[in-house]
């Protein structure tokens, strides 16, 4: 934040000249500001910032594993890992000021970072209590199987029996095309799959992507999931432009307008993609502009442009029956439910 702040300020002594009117804000103001910023942030999240105690930190080891690359610094020019070896040094820290006992402690560091997960395993791998995860679902599913009747081991063993019991492409039995999820939310969520950002006149659903489910909890014989549907958009708007001398001379060899794309789906979970009409380059040196007496008329052309590339997510809730002999079975649609939509590039309309 203090940084993308710092390279605004140039700008703020340019506007500053521009009024003939000091704004006062300077880089001190700027420094107070953002650890305000940060503060207030931590508040509202109930984040607390653990300290680490540099004189129990092995710096001979750290500097060796800096100097042979060794995990969490990453091998290259950019020689990253040295804000990483600080996380696991104080994450390492905890873990030995803490309670031992998974019944009475549990401690969690979810990175997606595989050299700072590589480094914290080796460091506690003899630490029952200690976990390190990927993302935020394994983490959910973690918080449910620890506040749920059942273990981890369990929800391990089962969940992929539950991902194939869900989806299976061109399987009709799975329980995807069984209920025709696809259909059930192109149906019910019509004006969440429209929605565009500002500044864009169309947009195309693509690429439909599904998440391994989530387990949620067990109540008697009976598992629910989440499984997440990502459905991936494109907005684009249309440009008129007069085309120029030199691109009626050159044809489509040099012109800016690009091919014209279309969305083209093999199945309701399949990929879509973008495939131009024509990929062939015709040079006609004569085309676009009349010889003779007329003089060169510029034609008006239009061309797509991408305004933002975003995604709405979907929730599908969803249960399924465990016999005493670990199948599953009845499998069943609880809910769908529309998360949200993103962009890159704009708010929604």
């Amino acid at each position: 934040m203090l940084k993308a702040g710092r390279e605004l300020l140039p700008s703020i002594l340019k506007l500053e000249r521009l009024l003939g009117h000091g704004l006062a804000i300077t880089d001190e103001i700027l420094v107070e500001r953002v650890n305000a910023a940060i503060q207030r942030q931590l508040a509202t999240f109930n984040v607390q910032i653990l300290p680490i105690d540099t004189n129990r930190v092995d710096w001979p080891r750290l500097i060796e594993d800096a100097a042979g690359r060794q995990p969490p610094f990453e091998a290259g020019k950019d020689e990253k890992g040295f804000r990483d070896a600080l996380i696991a040094e104080t994450f390492v820290q905890l873990v030995g000021n803490s309670p031992k006992s998974p019944t009475t402690c549990r401690i969690v560091l979810v990175t997606s970072d595989g050299l700072l997960a590589t480094t914290v395993e080796m460091r506690t791998s003899m630490a029952a209590n200690v976990r390190i995860l990927r993302s935020l679902d394994e983490l959910r599913i973690l918080i449910n199987t620890v506040v749920g009747d059942v273990t981890e081991e369990f929800v391990k063993s089962i969940q992929e029996i539950a991902k194939g019991c869900f989806f299976i492409k061109d399987n009709q039995n799975s329980l995807y095309y069984k209920a025709k999820v696809a259909d059930q939310i192109i149906s019910r969520f019509d004006s969440e799959l429209k929605t565009r950002p500002v500044g864009s006149e169309v947009r195309k659903n693509g690429t439909w992507l599904l998440s391994a489910p989530r387990f949620i909890n067990k109540k008697g014989q009976r598992i629910h999931w989440v499984s997440t549907i990502l459905v991936e958009a494109r907005a684009t708007r249309n440009e008129t432009y007069n085309s120029s001398l030199a691109d009626a001379i050159l044809g489509n060899l040099f012109s800016n307008k690009p091919p014209k794309a279309s969305l083209t789906s093999k199945s309701p979970f399949g990929f879509y993609s973008s495939i131009p009409d024509d990929l062939s380059v015709q040079v006609s040196p004569l085309s676009g502009f009349i010889t003779g007496d007329k003089a060169f008329e510029p034609k008006h052309e239009t061309r797509e442009l991408v305004v933002a590339e975003g995604q709405s997510v979907f929730e599908v809730h969803w249960s399924v029956t465990v016999t005493k002999s670990g199948k599953l079975v009845r499998p069943s649609i609880d809910d769908i439910l529309f998360k949200e939509t993103t962009w890159a590039g704009g708010p929604d309309t």
